[in-house]
């Protein structure tokens, strides 16, 4: 017993002196200094400003907790600097205004944890040959650059928000390798929320999982070869991604006008319909080669597409429009091929070729209407042949020192047969014009009318295009618009419009008209003349609440001042599954009975039975299997709660189906009398409510129309004698007596075909004497309901059986006279117990307990009311 006393009197000893330890070891500070002592916890009590460095690690296994404090600088110096220490932690604050908030360099094994950075001029988080650090939970706001990591490897940034960096959000720069990115938000930077510099293959090594750019989309990050498709992000990095085919996504930054698409290390890559718009970039490539990119957007950005240091590129039937800066830039890039695209409304030049580009063939472009100039000329051996060039300042030729080789370019290839750009029989220059009308090759002779100019076209003494084009005599004007690529919900469509004529087409303009409204990428443009010259559009849906249930289409048509002229059409189907059909679920089987007329023709007041069958063709029980009725109007809306069903509404709960099961469900009900008359679309479908009608659910049958609705016309009543109905005729009491009150409702409607100015409803029964009738006054339109009331009381000479009441109407009023009647409608009221007369004398003189003698007349037919009148006489007496 001593011996467990002992042992934890020894155990209470050691905790109280480790806590002594820790209380130890946990430094409170005030100001700003050098915390140099390992293994201790610093404890921030107050909120610091300072000019100068606040905080300096000294010491391994430095922790430095800000307790929700704030340290503000003055837009200089450093927050926390760590010059070669490692394990240090940094948690639960704000460092606001240095120059860089954290500062590591050359230090491992750090962790930065639950702080804000914000407004430091440089960096929030500042890291250089610094590995193995970890950076979580922090927000980082308006700072030049969120993080930088230079020279680092193995860093992991997760749980952070990262927003309005005047710079990047986070960028990885030379010597970078092997960094994470988890779970990260970066948002709204002016130039990229993420970038990365590299001048190595090996530096492509980063891990991306689940981060989030400008506009709430994805930043994509591969590194090895990959497939994608029909995506919308913020931003997509290709780094030693060879072989990597990319097509239909989106990049549109519309609001900030940030990110790009990078190919960085990437080889024999294909890019195509591609839509970047309103990014920083477009499309950088850098250190590529031999990558394609075809028909596709770049439109609205800062820089068109630009290619650094890459060999044998193609670049191809894309448009690169109306970006801020230049449309295609070549810097450092070799062998490239450049045909067949559209460079115009750049801000400053449509192309640029400048750092050692060589060996570039320009050929088959538009190069129109760019802001400063066509074509900026920086270095030697390109060849140009076969452009359209139109600008007020078409090509502009770098300036040289006089120590460096004169600038040399080849503006024309040997002359030969072939469809030249504005439909000349040979290949030989480029067609020099301006927007005045008044360029080289819009005035320049052509005596033997071979489409060539009579003289050369000299740019400047050692550039000369020695067989400059010139236009021919008009001939057909002709094209076609074809889809490349379907529109549907969740995807743009592509169309091309290719000049299939032998002359020029100007300003061809989409346009488009049908049951939902679109919007084109690219319009109005010119297609020049070559074989296979191409305009590209995206084509985009603006808004889904247009779209009505069935087939929509919508027209469009290209068309060119010419009078060359084609259409189109795009056709999306929108069905009663929300989602589209998805799952195991299969409709067998549609049935439509109309009781009273044709199954696809129903008239007001038809009586309609519908029975579907459904099965499942799945291999698992589903559960909660629910089959819904729909009536589409010509507007689109779903009416079929308008309809007046029996005992039940227009969904049915069928329960479970186990593999291979069938269950059918019934819908009965009547078309009502208000119902509006047209061409409606009937549709049914099934799903499972506890799966959810986006994971399960069917809408198509082959006993439908067009698989997935009939065709059903409502029409009003064309038969005369019955264009006034009844409906909900109430009579109470349905069983009474002679000398009882009755009183009959009914709610009458007008189904027929013509409004009606004055209507009688008549009560009829000769027997009971009854000839009443309610006029209904003024207006009784097509669809109008009134209700009406007859009171009577039942003759005391009634016979005990059930009368047959003759409810009909009388309408069409005309010169003073009804000239048609309904069909009678019969309304039974069962009469009891008349004919029967109590006898019941008591005299005067009675007294309590003397015999009453009771007595009565009765007809053969009364005897069983006889006792019933009787007791009612003898409860009189008693009140």
């Amino acid at each position: 017993m001593k011996g467990k006393v002992l042992i934890c009197a020894l155990l209470a000893s050691l905790v109280l002196l480790n806590l002594a330890s820790a209380e130890a070891n946990e430094i409170p500070v005030s100001t700003c200094q050098v915390l140099d002592m390992g293994n201790a916890v610093y404890v921030l009590q107050k909120d610091i400003v300072t000019s100068e460095t606040c905080f300096i690690i000294g010491a391994d296994f430095v922790t430095l907790d800000l307790r929700g404090y704030t340290v503000t600088g003055a837009n200089t110096n450093v927050g926390v600097d760590n010059n070669g220490y490692n394990s240090m932690v940094l948690k639960n604050g704000r460092i606001t205004n240095f120059n860089k908030g954290i500062y590591i360099r050359d230090g491992s094994n750090n962790q930065i944890i639950n702080n804000n950075f914000d407004f430091s001029d440089d960096g929030g988080i500042f890291l250089r040959n610094s590995n193995n650090n970890l950076m979580s939970d922090n927000i980082l706001n308006s700072n030049e650059f969120g993080i930088f990591i230079e020279g680092g490897s193995n860093n992991i940034i997760r749980d952070s928000q990262i927003f309005n960096s005047g710079y990047q959000g986070i960028r990885f720069n030379y010597g970078s390798t092997n960094n994470e990115i988890t779970d990260t938000i970066i948002q709204n930077s002016v130039r990229h929320d993420f970038f990365i510099a590299t001048n190595s293959v090996t530096q492509c090594n980063h891990q991306f999982t689940n981060v989030i750019g400008t506009g709430n989309k994805p930043i994509l990050f591969f590194k090895d070869s990959v497939e994608i498709s029909d995506l919308d992000v913020s931003e997509m990095i290709l780094c030693n991604a060879d072989n990597s085919v990319i097509s239909g996504v989106t990049l549109n930054n519309e609001n900030q006008q940030n990110n790009g698409l990078l190919l960085l290390w990437t080889d024999n890559t294909i890019l195509s319909h591609m839509l970047v718009n309103n990014s920083r970039e477009g499309i950088y490539m850098e250190d590529g080669n031999y990558n394609t990119i075809i028909n596709s957007e770049l439109t609205h950005n800062r820089q068109g597409l630009e290619i650094y240091r890459g060999d044998g590129n193609s670049i191809s039937d894309n448009h690169i429009s109306d970006n801020s800066n230049d449309g295609l830039t070549l810097d450092n890039a070799i062998n490239s091929i450049v045909e067949n695209n559209y460079l115009e409304n750049n801000g400053r030049a449509g192309v640029d070729i400048s750092g050692g580009a060589l060996n570039n063939i320009i050929r088959g472009n538009f190069i129109k209407n760019n802001e400063e100039v066509g074509i900026d000329v920086g270095d030697s051996n390109n060849l140009f042949f076969n452009n359209f060039i139109s600008n007020q300042l078409n090509v502009e030729i770098d300036v040289i020192d006089d120590d460096e080789e004169e600038i040399i370019n080849a503006w024309n290839t040997d002359l030969q047969n072939g469809l030249n750009i504005v439909g000349g029989n040979f290949l030989g220059g480029n067609y020099w014009a301006n927007p005045f009308g008044t360029g080289f090759s819009e005035t320049c002779g052509d005596s033997d009318e071979d489409g060539i100019c009579d003289e050369p076209y000299v740019l400047e003494e050692s550039n000369i295009d020695y067989l400059p084009l010139t236009s021919i005599a008009p001939k057909e004007p002709s094209l076609s618009i074809t889809k490349t690529q379907e529109l549907t919900l969740t995807q743009n469509g592509i169309l091309s419009i290719i000049n299939t004529g032998d002359m020029l087409l100007t300003n061809v303009t989409l346009s488009a008209i049908g049951d939902f409204e679109i919007d084109f990428s690219h319009n109005n443009f010119n297609l020049p003349v070559q074989p296979g010259a191409i305009a590209l559009t995206q084509v985009s849906l603006i808004n889904l609440d247009d779209l009505e249930f069935g087939q929509n289409i919508v027209t469009i048509t290209a068309q060119s001042d010419e009078g060359a002229q084609d259409i189109t059409t795009f056709t999306l189907k929108e069905t009663f599954c929300k989602n589209g059909e998805i799952g195991a679920l299969r409709i067998n089987d549609v049935s439509i009975e109309n009781a009273d007329g044709e199954d696809d023709k129903w008239i007001l007041w038809d009586y309609v039975e519908i029975d579907i069958e459904i099965k499942n063709e799945g291999d698992e029980k589903i559960k909660d299997v629910i089959v819904e009725l729909g009536l589409f109007d010509s507007s689109g809306r779903n009416v079929a709660d308008d309809l007046e069903f029996f005992g039940g509404d227009e969904e049915v709960e069928i329960g479970s189906l186990n593999d291979g099961e069938r269950e059918t469900a019934s819908f009965k009900f009547k078309v009502p009398a208000d119902f509006e008359d047209g061409d409606y679309k009937l549709t049914v479908k099934a799903y499972s409510d506890e799966l959810g009608e986006e994971n399960e659910c069917v809408d198509s049958a082959r006993d439908l129309d067009t698989d997935f609705f009939q065709e059903i016309e409502i029409e009003r009543e064309d038969d005369e004698s019955r264009f006034i109905i009844f409906d909900n005729v109430v009579i109470e009491p349905s069983e009474t007596s002679c000398g009882d009150s009755v009183t009959l409702t009914a709610d009458i409607y007008n189904i027929g075909e013509d409004d009606q100015d004055r209507v009688r409803v008549n009560l009829v029964n000769n027997e009971l004497g009854l000839d009443e009738f309610v006029e209904i006054m003024g207006d009784f339109d097509v669809g109008d309901e009134e209700s009406v009331s007859f009171d009577f009381v039942i003759p005391n000479v009634a016979k005990n059986k059930i009368y047959q009441l003759r409810l009909s109407t009388d309408y069409d009023f005309k010169r003073n006279a009804y000239s048609e009647s309904s069909d009678e409608e019969l309304i039974e009221l069962s009469i009891t117990a008349c004919g029967v007369t109590p006898i019941v004398a008591v005299d005067d003189n009675g007294q309590s307990g003397d015999i009453i003698y009771l007595g009565g007349r009765a007809d053969e037919e009364s005897e069983k009311g006889f006792f019933s009148n009787l007791w009612e006489e003898i409860s009189s007496w008693f009140g």
